[in-house]
């Protein structure tokens, strides 16, 4: 019995497949997906830092990689404005599908970045770069998420 009446509750007020389809799902995968970049990226910020930032001092080199997770600050209201004029001229599911694949290139080329040892300061510029590019793109995804 209580089985059943809980069923009745969950219809009632959680109608999952009226309130969410195909596309909301996939909006809150990308978003989530974004968050858990946010996150592991400052987790791995002493990984990072001295591989991409010279290895003199440790404390500067993640002071400097983890100065980058503060880019959203900026990026956000460039990449909400930015997005939020593409959409008043073309369909919104166009400009996400854009955002989206901005986000993922800007990862994909995160992972094939050559260290500091390499290629010495251009490490670190592109990787800011790409992370800047990476939350202008993840900004406008969040943006178009809410119009939607």
């Amino acid at each position: 019995m209580v089985g059943g009446s809980f069923s009745i509750i969950l219809k009632l007020f959680l109608p999952w497949k009226q309130v969410l389809n195909k596309r909301d799902w996939l909006l809150l995968l990308a978003n989530t997906l974004d968050h858990f970049d946010r996150a592991l990226y400052s987790l791995m910020v002493p990984i990072v830092g001295p591989l991409f930032f010279p290895k003199t001092d440790h404390i500067t080199s993640m002071i400097a990689a983890y100065s980058l997770l503060a880019t959203g600050i900026v990026t956000g209201p460039l990449g909400s404005w930015l997005f939020g004029s593409l959409v008043r001229t073309r369909p919104p599911t166009l400009v996400l599908y854009y955002s989206l694949l901005g986000v993922g290139i800007s990862s994909f080329a995160m992972g094939l970045l050559p260290v500091y040892d390499d290629i010495g300061w251009w490490a670190a510029l592109i990787l800011i770069a790409l992370r800047v590019s990476m939350e202008i793109f993840a900004t406008g995804e969040a943006t178009i998420a809410r119009i939607l």
